[in-house]
């Protein structure tokens, strides 16, 4: 059932269909949910007093940990909104973050879908067959104790995200996809609410779905330092797509580390700025250089003073906001553009499309 209609099902005075505890327990999930759109349950607290009405469920008491997560636009890297454990160490809090690889099923998961794991030890030794490093977060859900999982895709406009379950017991969200489907979705309809909210600072860029929309998701995933020629090949497509002409792109790259750098994002914010200025070069240089911490991408125009250029469009301060909501720095000097982002070394560039603990 969609979530829309089951909301309006729910929301009404009668629950034909669903016996007495459990709709004592989803009447206790919508009045949760007031709670918060009411701003009486603190936004840093959602995840925790979400677990707690959760586990108040018998069935579900060994919940064990509940986890809201951001897609960023353009990459495939995930951040966490919320999360709670119920008891021990929590190793992923708010602002958490990794790269999960482009041919994970967590990608594949489709809207309203649901992806359930049963042994995370099955996970583990998948990567250990392939002779790959543990993807970081598998890692840290191990040694949290954490054993089974489900996850749920949600969805604001063009910005996606998910919500995880886990549980210490194997295999213990099999039956409780089976036999409490509704309560499911109804936890479904109170997270998403939360996530649109707390997403709605993406949304500044008030056309970016149509951004999204011209890049094939076979380029908003180039996360890598693409050195070779078909890498290369792929991101000056993502700029000709945009700008309109055919554009050759050159990458100067004077960093000393190898690192995962969100091409997509980096693209798309170029593309941008360079059409709102007219910019009709078919040849593009992206120099990279290196600072403690961060890397910054940069491009030389033709214009003396590109800031002040960019200052008499309508769309420069919601675009540099949308910069800041990617955790990228816009600073434009003279004739340079230039954007500041964090370092994720990498040992293995073209083999790791994934974050990895040291």
């Amino acid at each position: 059932m969609d979530s829309v209609y089951l909301y309006n099902a729910l929301s009404g005075s009668k629950l034909n269909d669903i016996d007495t505890d459990m709709g004592y327990h989803i009447t206790r999930l919508l009045n949760f949910r007031n709670e918060v759109i009411l701003g009486r349950v603190n936004k840093e607290e959602f995840a925790k007093k979400l677990l707690s009405v959760i586990r108040q469920v018998s069935t579900l008491k060994e919940v064990d940990r509940i986890c809201i997560a951001l897609q960023l636009p353009l990459s495939n890297k995930i951040q966490i909104i919320s999360s709670a454990t119920s008891e021990g160490e929590n190793l992923m809090n708010q602002n958490y973050s990794c790269f999960v690889s482009p041919e994970s099923s967590l990608q594949t998961v489709s809207k309203g879908g649901i992806r359930t794991f049963g042994n995370i030890n099955d996970i583990l030794k998948s990567y250990e067959d392939n002779n790959k490093p543990v993807q970081k977060s598998i890692e840290l859900l191990s040694k949290m104790g954490l054993k089974s999982g489900l996850s749920m895709k949600l969805e604001s406009s063009a910005i996606t995200g998910y919500l995880f379950l886990n549980s210490k017991k194997l295999n213990y969200f099999n039956e409780i996809l089976k036999n409490y489907s509704t309560y499911l979705n109804t936890i479904e309809i109170v997270t998403k609410e939360y996530f649109v909210e707390e997403t709605r600072f993406l949304n500044r860029l008030t056309n970016l779905e149509s951004y999204l929309e011209k890049f094939p998701t076979s380029m908003l995933h180039s996360n890598a330092h693409l050195i070779g020629k078909e890498g290369v090949d792929s991101i000056s497509n993502a700029f000709t797509y945009f700008l309109g002409h055919k554009t050759e792109l050159q990458i100067k790259d004077n960093t000393s580390d190898t690192s995962l750098i969100p091409w997509g994002q980096i693209s798309i914010i170029f593309s941008i700025l360079l059409e709102e200025v007219r910019f009709k070069n078919n040849v593009i240089m992206i120099e990279l250089n290196q600072e403690p911490g961060f890397i910054n991408a940069s491009i030389k125009t033709e214009m003396e003073n590109v800031e002040k250029a960019f200052q008499s469009h309508n769309s420069y301060r919601e675009m540099r906001k949308f910069i800041s909501s990617l955790h990228m720095e816009l600073v434009c000097i003279n004739d340079t553009i230039n954007l500041k982002l964090e370092l994720c070394p990498v040992k293995n560039p073209n083999e790791i499309e994934y974050s990895v603990n040291d």
